[in-house]
């Protein structure tokens, strides 16, 4: 069953698929992204919610990636972020066994890979990854004291112990065999027996698992404890959590005014800043475009290694990495982040997006300057083809609101959507149509729904 459907082992597992995957990271470098947003949650949690008697949320996010992975642009994009916000909480494990699937790492990179992390703001270990012992010692090391995300170099040998295909790339994705596998077995002195695991290992694990359940529940009388002794901020953990909207929202949204004409991303900018006021899992994010694509939540701080207390993230011209990201964060379960940039730029970050909708992540992203009508970028910068193309994505909800009142039931819709949604707004101003000031159910969830009717049956 290696690598088929329906498989404990598939070849690239999902979450919510099956058990004990965190997150959907196929394509490279998903990974790397992903757990920077969770670190961030986990920091951000952290910072709203710990108390001096009370430290709820001081855990570490581990991830482990390959040769591959390292290879990956939005690698470089992810880890440059947590440098700069000195994520101390971040641990990433570097199976470094210099095979891709292709072939040797050295036929296509000669990078010093720990000079690079070094320069990004990591501290850097290098071990020999089939060296328990040595394995042991450095993540005691790094439980001790962590100031900075951190970097593990384990070397190690692919396919270690198969007698002829120890160090190939042959054997990157692909089963032993049946000969090959039992001179492995007989290589490392196991026994010829099938799905083989010996008692110690499962004596091992059920010890492990009586640790682990100890610790959970220790946890769980702490935060309990921590309830009691703080209800305003167990009721804010819970509305973050639950992810309740008011039920008046719809309502409420309605009767907020606007101007006429008013372009969407400006009508889109009022009401996000108006639902943050409401909504505590709202975080807002932008790759360098704040200013332009009207993410910036204006009554709240930025986010900065100095300060978790914020709800806002500029993530520079990284689009990828905002995307891998914000999956990230989302899978922490208690945000439901926006991230924004130019329509055109949704290309740079499509993978993230397909793996946003293929994994149910309630992200929402704001893409303005649609069309051809951006003002002076020119052809490089006129988003033809990308509503389109964003529609063929399975799951993800594309929205093109003709007007303010339209965008207010456009946020409704992405707020109660199990899945990721793209908005998509102009840069210039739009007249408000009193035949859309209707209800989310009349109207916009629709899809299309009749603004004007014909007076008469008569055909001109």
């Amino acid at each position: 069953f290696f690598r088929q459907f329906g498989s404990k082992t598939p070849g690239h597992p999902e979450v919510h698929v099956t058990d004990g995957v965190e997150a959907t990271t196929g394509p490279l470098g998903h990974g790397i992204g992903n757990s920077v947003g969770m670190a961030i949650g986990m920091k951000i949690l952290a910072a709203k919610f710990n108390t001096d008697k009370y430290k709820l949320f001081d855990n570490k996010i581990y991830t482990l990636m390959g040769d591959g992975c390292m290879m990956e642009g939005v690698v470089s994009e992810a880890s440059s972020i947590a440098g700069h916000l000195r994520l101390d909480n971040l641990v990433i494990i570097y199976d470094s066994n210099k095979i891709s699937l292709d072939g040797p790492v050295s036929e296509n990179t000669s990078e010093d890979t720990k000079a690079r992390y070094r320069a990004y703001g990591f501290d850097v270990f290098e071990i020999d990854g089939h060296d328990f012992e040595a394995i042991d010692a450095t993540f005691k090391e790094i439980k001790k004291k962590q100031t900075k995300p951190v970097l593990i170099v384990a070397n190690t040998i692919i396919g270690k112990g198969s007698p002829h295909m120890s160090g190939s790339h042959k054997v990157h994705g692909a089963p032993l065999g049946a000969e090959e596998l039992k001179a492995t077995k007989k290589a490392i002195n196991l026994p010829d027996e099938e799905f083989y695991v010996s008692k110690e290992v499962y004596s091992f694990f059920e010890d492990k698992q009586k640790q682990q359940n100890k610790l959970e529940d220790e946890w769980n009388e702490n935060f309990s404890a921590w309830a009691k002794e703080n209800p305003k901020l167990f009721e804010e953990f819970k509305k973050m959590q639950s992810k309740t909207l008011p039920v008046s929202l719809e309502k409420d949204l309605k009767d907020f005014e606007m101007k006429t004409p008013i372009a969407s991303r400006e009508s889109s900018s009022k009401v996000l800043n108006y639902l943050a006021d409401v909504l505590p899992f709202l975080y807002s994010g932008s790759a360098d475009l704040s200013s332009s694509d009207k993410t910036y939540l204006n009554k709240f701080e930025q986010i900065t290694f100095s300060n978790f207390k914020g709800r806002n993230f500029k993530f520079g011209v990284r689009e990828f990495a905002m995307g891998t990201i914000s999956n990230g964060l989302s899978l922490v379960d208690t945000f439901i982040p926006v991230c924004g940039t130019f329509l055109v730029f949704s290309d740079y970050m499509r993978n993230a997006i397909r793996i946003a909708s293929l994994s149910d992540l309630r992200v929402i992203y704001q893409f303005t300057h649609d069309s051809i009508f951006l003002g002076e970028d020119g052809p490089t910068h006129q988003a033809v083809e990308h509503v389109a193309s964003l529609r063929s994505i399975p799951n993800l909800q594309v929205i093109r609101p003709a007007d303010a009142n339209e965008v207010k039931m456009a946020w409704i819709a992405a707020l109660t959507h199990i899945g990721p949604t793209a908005l998509i707004l102009s840069r210039q101003g739009l007249p408000t149509l009193d035949e859309t000031n209707v209800s989310l159910e009349e109207g916009l969830s629709k899809g299309a729904y009749i603004v004007k009717k014909e007076k008469t049956k008569q055909k001109d």
